[in-house]
């Protein structure tokens, strides 16, 4: 009896199911059934499955280790947890840019700081510069890792971390393959860290690996004390491009992450502390911001527009008329795009906790000893 290879003895079966292969037909239950039964069968009674389908088939080539080996690949692409994507070699390059790193004061002793997608290391150096000369009345650094990745490669989560952790300090492993050693990879001799007050983050499901990186180290080294938004995809890896034919590329992973000890950190996604839904208007509004001084328009919730005599009269939504209530005003594209609930919401909770002084230290009174 021939030794099928692993990925077809636990995908085979499932792939092309025994009655399809028989020649006949499958009912819905029939597939459902068949798909959960296949967990339950170890590799030994699998392999003799395959093997009995092969002698027996009416179509011994359908059951071919060619046919075989297609069917597994097919599926497991299919199945979305392998990492790779099949793609239309018209689009397999990812977008080359994206939004670019941008900082600014948000308020309540609050700094808004957004992760740029392929800035140049001269940008870092701005950031690293401007956040050295904050006065200590700015308490929060909110950092924003909502961007997707690019070709950004994750090594960059060590230059942003310098930002927050002292030189030298053991971030995670990069992994080619199995057989290949692990490269380790720490802070970089950056000098002291600049920032050593606290961080909140903002993350969610469009955060790029090296994003999503970064929160996983800032978080494991007790840096960011809150995360706000929606998990993260946990993908965390890099990619190489392979050519499927003509009109199709197969993006595979060529790089993943693990933890200084060892432990696999690709697949793992971020939960975040402080849960939010965002809206995707708000957010894209926010992410093609690029000018630091138009950043206190999207922390402000605008009030809504009130009706006027002249716009009853006229019949005209008041919000569609100019100041001067004569013609239609052009339309504000911020208007409908701002505030971003998820900046908001850790912006609220900075001037809530300010208003509160709640991080004022605590005065413990020691009782007097009885007389």
């Amino acid at each position: 009896m021939p030794d099928f290879p692993a990925l077809i003895l636990g995908l085979g079966l499932s792939a092309f199911g025994s009655a399809a292969l028989a020649g006949a037909p499958v009912s819905r239950d029939e597939k459902s059934a068949g798909g959960e039964a296949m967990p339950e069968l170890n590799a030994a009674e699998v392999q003799q499955t395959l093997q009995w389908l092969k002698d027996h088939a009416p179509d011994p080539a359908t059951l071919s280790q060619d046919a075989l080996n297609r069917a597994a690949l097919q599926q497991l692409l299919a199945s979305g947890k392998t990492g790779a994507t099949l793609l239309p070699a018209t689009s397999a390059a990812p977008p080359a840019s994206g939004p670019g790193t941008l900082w600014g004061p948000a308020g309540g002793g609050a700094v808004y700081v957004r992760k740029g997608m392929g800035d140049a290391a001269g940008k870092l150096d701005a950031l690293r510069h401007y956040l050295s000369d904050l006065p200590a009345e700015m308490k929060v650094v909110i950092l924003d890792l909502r961007v997707p990745g690019g070709e950004e490669k994750l090594a960059g989560a060590a230059d942003w971390a310098g930002l927050f952790l002292p030189a030298g300090t053991p971030l995670f492993h990069l992994r080619s393959s199995a057989s290949a050693p692990p490269v380790a990879v720490a802070v970089g001799d950056t000098g002291a860290p600049v920032w050593k007050r606290r961080v909140w983050l903002l993350v969610d499901g469009e955060s790029g690996p090296a994003a999503e990186l970064l929160a996983h180290c800032l978080v494991r080294h007790r840096v960011a004390d809150l995360t706000f938004g929606a998990p993260t995809p946990g993908t965390m890896l890099e990619y190489k491009n392979q050519p499927m034919g003509k009109a199709w590329v197969l993006r595979l992973p060529s790089l993943s992450v693990d933890w200084p000890d060892g432990t696999r950190l690709s697949g793992t996604s971020l939960n975040p502390s402080i849960p939010i839904k965002s809206t995707p208007g708000p957010k894209a509004a926010l992410m093609s911001l690029t000018d630091p001084a138009r950043l206190a328009e999207y922390l402000l919730e605008k009030e809504p527009a009130r009706p006027s005599e002249a716009a009853l009269l006229a019949g005209t939504p008041v919000e569609l008329l100019s100041p001067d209530l004569t013609a239609p005003a052009a339309p504000d594209p911020t208007a409908a795009a701002r505030p971003d609930a998820v900046l908001q919401q850790a912006r609220d909770l900075v001037l809530t906790a300010d208003f509160l002084n709640l991080d004022a230290p605590v005065e413990i009174k020691r009782a007097e000893p009885g007389k």
